[in-house]
């Protein structure tokens, strides 16, 4: 689904809205920019996240985590693949653990994915610019370009994970990512020792980017708020809201 119309603020910038879906889930990219710069640019970060869900989804044979998983010694891994495995394997030791890509079968990169094609699509966004957007994948992870349009940042509702109400409101400047059991519970493990995790509902972290904030919210989902001056003492750059059971 795609909207487009002039600007509010000056009429040579236009504003679009993108839905399309991805990596199992729905995708929307908001943007505001140049007429001749916003359609191009919108179009190109949607083409970027269909690459890396080529490069990264395990359900395809043909993907790179896919052939990896499969055994193989000869793949030469892309740089964007390469660099991803990098960051999980510092938060897996910034975390303790709680936060793991490997599993029995091998490698899920489904727990920091989304928040790295976040990080990309914003890159793309800014580079041909768009002056402002916001990119959605999904309810679990969401990034910014440009400056928001509230003195106290970019205005984001903590919903709940049980009926998707608005439970709050955060005022950010950062990445936003949100892990949960929701109403099936214990769809997350905890990699330490195979369990399910039940207990909180959600968790939500605002951090420098969509990579940080995917694996710190994962990760506080397993470990519960009293982690939170542990993990600070290592990495010190998020927030996070919880969510917990009634």
């Amino acid at each position: 689904m795609r909207s487009t119309r002039p600007g509010s603020d000056t009429c040579c910038e236009w504003e679009t809205d993108v839905v399309f879906p991805i990596m199992g889930t729905e995708g929307r990219i908001q943007a505001q920019g140049p007429e001749d710069a916003v359609e191009e640019a919108v179009h190109a970060a949607i083409h970027e996240a269909v690459r890396l869900e080529g490069l990264w989804s395990r359900y395809s044979p043909v993907s790179e985590i896919s052939i990896i998983n499969a055994g193989a010694t000869w793949l030469t891994a892309s740089p964007e693949t390469s660099a991803l495995l990098r960051e999980a394997a510092l938060w897996r030791s910034i975390t303790g653990g709680a936060f793991d890509i490997e599993y029995a079968g091998g490698i899920d990169l489904g727990g920091i994915g989304k928040g790295a094609a976040v990080d990309h699509m914003c890159g793309i966004l800014r580079e041909r610019g768009v002056r402002r957007a916001i990119v959605n994948l999904g309810t679990s992870s969401t990034g910014f370009v440009g400056e928001p349009p509230h003195p106290d940042g970019w205005h984001v509702g903590l919903r709940s994970p049980l009926d998707g109400s608005i439970l709050r409101t955060l005022a950010v400047r950062g990445a936003v990512s949100t892990s949960g059991t929701g109403e099936q519970g214990g769809h997350v493990i905890d990699p330490r020792d195979g369990s399910r995790v039940e207990g909180l509902k959600s968790v939500t972290v605002v951090s420098q980017d969509g990579v940080a904030a995917e694996a710190l919210s994962t990760a506080l989902l397993v470990l519960g708020r009293e982690a939170v001056p542990w993990l600070r003492e290592r990495f010190c750059g998020f927030s996070a809201y919880f969510v917990e059971p009634k």
